[in-house]
């Protein structure tokens, strides 16, 4: 399955230059995984379902992929997320990135894992 990765990528560059007469396509529309609609697409090959999505990096998900349900969040390295302009603190919390009347310590929001799409 790997090695039929590393083939398929320089298809789609071959096909969007034979039929289509030009490399300056978005190539990475082709690439990214087709999740309908209302869903956000993550590599490799994962869905988040909802359009207020956030693909983050998640070790413990079959696909290595989890869904920060907040758009434009920031991804933390222990399973969380926060909102933009907050960024990750110890034990799961967030805290603003300027100063605030927002409390210090906000609880980040857990990650979901992605769904894994098989072609």
């Amino acid at each position: 399955m790997v090695k039929m990765k590393w083939t398929l990528k320089p298809l789609v560059v071959l096909f969007a230059f034979v039929f289509v007469g030009s490399t300056s396509l978005h190539i990475t529309d082709f690439l990214t995984p087709d999740c309908g609609e209302n869903n956000v697409g993550c590599d490799p090959n994962t869905c988040c379902y909802g359009p207020e999505n956030t693909c983050c990096s998640m070790p413990s998900a079959p696909s290595g992929v989890g869904c920060c349900p907040i758009s434009d969040g920031v991804c933390c390295g222990d399973g969380n997320c926060c909102w933009a302009g907050y960024t990750c603190i110890d034990g799961g919390k967030c805290s603003p990135t300027k100063p605030t009347n927002v409390t210090q310590g906000r609880d980040g929001i857990p990650l979901v894992p992605g769904i894994p799409i098989h072609f």
